[in-house]
This record gives structure tokens, sequence and C-alpha cells, in this order.
């Protein structure tokens, strides 16, 4: 059941055309999506459901899928791949319409999964959806004596497939750990950070905020995945001066009774097993509030001057530090 993509630039057109090799596809929607610099449209409010992103590629196939059955979809989008005149990476895939929450695939290891297993619901008529985002490659630095340079960003809910539009950033310019409001504003209204005069640390809120009511969404922070010109560190996006790059932050929110598997580049939903708490590797413990295995990165560096922030207990109950008295901390601040 793979399938091949097939990458061909139409003569005297700059569109993409990809040929799925996919007869027996199981009523699956492919999509593929991608950012279309200069596209003008707003997060705040969001002006297309798409953001920047554009349609590079879809098409549905059909067969019955049996309601309540497992199945096994193959998991194989190319990257990089040519629209438009443009080099494009991808980004991630994911999978929505089986039982439970959307499954994501990251490319964080060199190898993607050929298949992923979709659980499917009971109702009838099922139909998957698989869709994959692509970036542009970015750009060389800024030539000297101009100002130029963008980060170009925007938050993704994993679990429920599809962009969200939340308050997600605060954007700082190093060394300074003050929010610049101008650039915070323009991250989060436009999906766009000037890096003409500076390098920008660019910093995704564990709990986001809706827009425009301003209150909690309940999507928790996942992890960003930045294309070339970016890099990630924990919560901070770090892009240099004169640099244009792209990036998305990953957000989820998993049903009651399930956590966030994040074990391996593909994030799910999984059900908590009723007598036990899930077991964590490499150091982690688990998170009764994000509903997933975390270390110290889950802390959302927003601590008072001269604090830190430090994990404790076995429910990860992230407390502000005193660096001059580790005795004493900062209570009730939990992240």
């Amino acid at each position: 059941m793979k399938f091949r993509a097939i990458l061909a630039l139409l003569a005297g057109a700059t569109a993409l055309c990809v040929l799925p090799d996919l007869p027996s596809a199981k009523a699956q929607t492919i999509q593929y999506w991608c950012y279309k610099p200069g596209t003008s449209t707003t997060r705040q409010p969001r002006t297309n459901p798409n953001g920047q992103y554009v349609s590079c590629y879809n098409k549905t196939f059909t067969q019955t899928l049996a309601p309540g059955t497992n199945v096994s979809l193959p998991i194989s989008p190319s990257s990089p791949i040519q629209f438009d005149g443009l080099t494009y990476v991808l980004a991630s895939t994911t999978i929505t319409g089986g039982a439970d929450a959307g499954i994501t695939v990251l490319p964080t290891v060199p190898n993607l999964p050929t298949t992923v297993t979709v659980p499917l619901s009971n109702a009838p008529n099922p139909h998957i959806t698989e869709s994959s985002y692509y970036y542009p490659e970015g750009g060389p630095p800024c030539p000297p004596n101009q100002v130029c340079g963008t980060a170009n960003i925007d938050e993704y809910n994993e679990t429920a497939g599809a962009l969200a539009d939340d308050s997600f950033v605060e954007v700082y310019v190093p060394p300074s750990t003050t929010p610049d409001a101008g650039l915070t504003k323009s991250g989060n209204q436009l999906g766009t950070v000037s890096t003409g005069k500076s390098a920008v640390r660019i910093n995704a809120d564990m709990d986001p905020l809706t827009y425009p009511g301003n209150t909690p969404s309940n999507l928790y922070f996942d992890q960003w995945i930045p294309g070339i010109g970016a890099s990630a560190n924990g919560h901070d996006l770090n892009v240099n001066k004169g640099v244009t790059a792209y990036a998305m932050a990953y957000y989820y929110s998993c049903p009651a009774g399930f956590y966030m598997d994040t074990s391996s580049n593909v994030h799910q939903c999984l059900a908590i097993p009723s007598s036990t708490t899930p077991t964590c590797s490499n150091g982690q413990i688990w998170s009764i509030k994000l509903k997933k295995c975390v270390g110290g990165e889950h802390c959302n560096m927003k601590c008072p001057p001269g604090t830190s922030c430090a994990a404790v207990a076995f429910e990860c109950d992230c407390i502000c530090i005193n660096v001059n008295n580790p005795v004493t901390h900062n209570t009730n601040t939990q992240y």
C-alpha cells in the first residue's frame, strides 16, 4: 500500500504535479499544503483557515472502510519538493478521521515510518485525511547594508489536524529578557517577526490564550519544527539577524482518559491504563496536567527575575527556585 510521489513541473507552468500510486487508499484524502510567501492573510483574525498555506496537491481515493477496525496507512510524503519555482521541505504529516485524536508524524529523525495504524470508530462511512505541511527552504543571510529577513511562524493543533489562531508567542531581542511588544504583536497577529534589525528569540507559550477571548485554549505545547535558517531549543525558536526562515509550533489536547505519546516521531493520544501511570524514559517524568512525559523543557521560562524553574515531584510540579537561596521558592507556580 505504499504510494509513490512523482514530482514534475508541467511545461509552461509553475504548479506542482504529484501523482501518487495508491490504488487501494481506502476512502483517504491526501493533501499537501505549501507555505506561500507574501500571501496577504492574518492570523488574528484568521482571514484564511489555511493561513499562508496554499494547496499544492489534493486527491481523494475511494474504497469502503470497515468501521471499528484498525487500518494501516502508508506514510511517505516526498521531501524536498518543488512548487512555484521554490524548493519546499516537509514540516509534518497529520492523519485525522480515526476514532481518537489526530496522529502527527514529525520529521525529527532521518527516516519516517512507512505506515501508521489508525483505529476507526464504529460510525458508518469513515474517511481518513492525511495532511502534509511544507515550508520553503528559507533564504541566505541578508546582504550587507540592507534591512531584510523575516521569521514566518504559525501554530498547529496536531490532534485536530488544523492551524490554530491563539496568542502563542512572546518575542525577545537577545540579550533582553523583556518581550518586545511590537514583535510579539506581529508574531501573533500576522505570523511574521522581522529579523531585519536584530536576531530574535521566539518563545512558544505552554498554555496559549484564545483569540479574541484571551482565555486558556486548553492546548499544550509539544515542540517547534523549524525550517532551514531557524533552530529550536525547547520552547525557544532562534533566528539570526537578516535571516528568513519558517517554523511551526505544534500543540495538542488529548481527550479525557488519553495521554500524548511522544516517544517516537509519531505523536498521538493513547489511552491511559486504568491501573498505572504511563512509564517515562530518558529521565523524564509523567505530567498529569500535560498528559505526557516531560523533562525540564516543559517549564515555560515565566519565573520572576532572580529565579529559575525546576521540575519536582512525581507529578511534575514546576516551581520557581530562588537562585541565591534555593531553599525558598514561589509556590503554586505550575506549568
